[in-house]
């Protein structure tokens, strides 16, 4: 008796051939599938990147309960292929295939081995899972050729920064998206959807090259997430240079700036991010640094520049080492003091011991907000609002922030909230309201000691 595979599928015609899409249990994948081998002419595949397929391969593992795969896309070589209609004129019904038909793909090649390499690995988890294939008949290697051709001529890789906008798998990247927020410059001028900045834009950078920043500044490794007093540090840090930077022009006057401002292009921003990972790494504070780093002549022209991130005719250059060298060059000239390693002891920490805390992020800045000229907190700037950060161990954090209320009438007053976080992703608990620092610092001392201690 002739043993068959039979699929359900929809029968179509695309390009005046005819075609149908099946769904196809991973574990009949490797009977169906003839890996396109052999001399390059003789093919109408790439060939087969190791790497590449283990890399589909561990997606495939790593997300076993949620993932996505792209369809297959192939010519199928079976003489007694049948398709039986559910009823008479149907385009839906069962396609019946020998047992020794051959798919041979043009699209798909490393899904399809990350698929088979995936199901040696978890077989039990992966077996009844499908994938859509998409199955042309009657086609030559000459029209698979061209099939092939046709596919890669019309497709566009999708720009990193869109990629890292949208992966919530990745941690960082979205930490580093919420922490946009947090700088006042950067609201609405970052570039999800293109790599690089054209010399018109009206953005200032890219969201990949945000990104590319940020692990810079704090000395993170890809994928390792920032905790919530990295956030703070960094943000403290652009919101600092941002005026001198010309962050904070108005977009045309940006766009018209980024041919003579090194500061508006992605070079000046990875050079100011190892400027200031040199700053957190020292007892200066950025404020003060911020201030120096405003007398230098930031344009292309400037002497500082010369040799390292501008070649001798003028262009910017990318390398990694020119802007390290140039960074070094200016962290030289402002001889930084480097920090003490920190010791805290959150858990015994109460109002009082609020300089054991300090000592280790540098005392806060006294800020005046207005209109009562003559309140002041001690905190960071964070955005359009104001976060004090008061004691930190391990992932645990309580803070507090300055809100003005309105209560009826014209005038606002002041409100302290103390909140306690483990994580960013977690929602915060409410300490409670208060009306003086004094009162804020001692209750979220004692609900963090309490945390700690739990």
């Amino acid at each position: 008796m002739d043993m068959r595979f039979e699929f359900p599928v929809a029968e179509g015609v695309q390009g005046g051939r005819k075609f149908y899409t099946a769904c196809v249990p991973f574990n009949a994948l490797a009977r169906l599938l003839a890996i396109d081998t052999g001399n390059v002419l003789d093919r109408s595949q790439r060939a087969v990147d190791p790497k590449r397929a283990k890399a589909i391969s561990k997606y495939i593992c790593d997300n076993s309960g949620s993932f996505v795969l792209p369809a297959l896309t192939g010519v199928v070589e079976d003489p007694s292929l049948e398709f039986k209609p559910t009823s008479k004129g149907s385009a839906v019904g069962m396609l019946s295939l020998s047992m020794d038909a051959a798919i041979k793909l043009f699209d798909g090649q490393h899904r399809a081995t990350g698929i088979l390499d995936a199901i040696t690995i978890k077989k039990e988890q992966l077996k009844n899972q499908q994938v859509t294939i998409q199955l042309f008949i009657n086609m030559t290697l000459q029209d698979r050729q061209q099939a092939f051709s046709d596919i890669n001529s019309n497709a566009k890789a999708v720009s990193t920064s869109l990629n890292l906008a949208y992966n919530k798998r990745n941690q960082q990247a979205q930490q580093f998206n919420e922490l946009i927020d947090m700088v006042d410059s950067w609201q609405g001028a970052i570039d999800y959807e293109n790599n690089i900045v054209k010399q018109g834009s009206t953005m200032l950078f890219s969201f990949r090259h945000v990104v590319d920043a940020n692990q810079l500044l704090l000395g993170l490794k890809k994928g390792e997430q920032p905790d919530e007093l990295q956030l703070v540090k960094a943000s403290n840090w652009w919101n600092n240079i941002a005026e001198f930077a010309g962050w904070t022009l108005d977009a045309d006057k940006r766009a018209q700036s980024r041919t003579s401002l090194i500061t508006l292009n992605a070079v000046g921003l990875m050079v100011l991010a190892r400027i200031g990972a040199a700053v957190l790494a020292s007892t200066t504070s950025a404020n003060a640094v911020a201030a120096a780093l405003s007398k230098i002549d930031w344009s292309r022209s400037g002497d500082f520049w010369q040799g390292n991130v501008v070649s001798a005719d003028g262009n910017l250059v990318t390398k990694s080492s020119a802007q390290a060298e140039a960074a070094n060059n200016i962290v030289q000239c402002m001889e930084l003091k480097p920090a003490e390693p920190p010791k805290v002891n959150v858990k015994g920490m109460d109002a009082g011991h609020a300089e054991d805390f300090y000592s280790l992020v540098g005392m806060p800045e006294e800020l005046t907000i207005t209109p009562f000229s003559k309140a002041s907190f001690k905190g960071w700037r964070c955005g359009s609002s104001q976060l004090f950060i008061y004691g930190k161990s391990d992932n645990n954090t309580a803070f507090i922030t300055f809100k003005k209320v309105r209560d009826g009438s014209p005038l606002c007053y002041p409100v302290l909230h103390a909140f306690y976080v483990k994580r960013l992703s977690d929602p915060t608990i409410d300490i409670g309201e208060f009306k003086t620092w004094a009162e804020a610092e001692q209750a979220a001392a004692e609900f963090l000691a309490a945390k700690v201690a739990a």
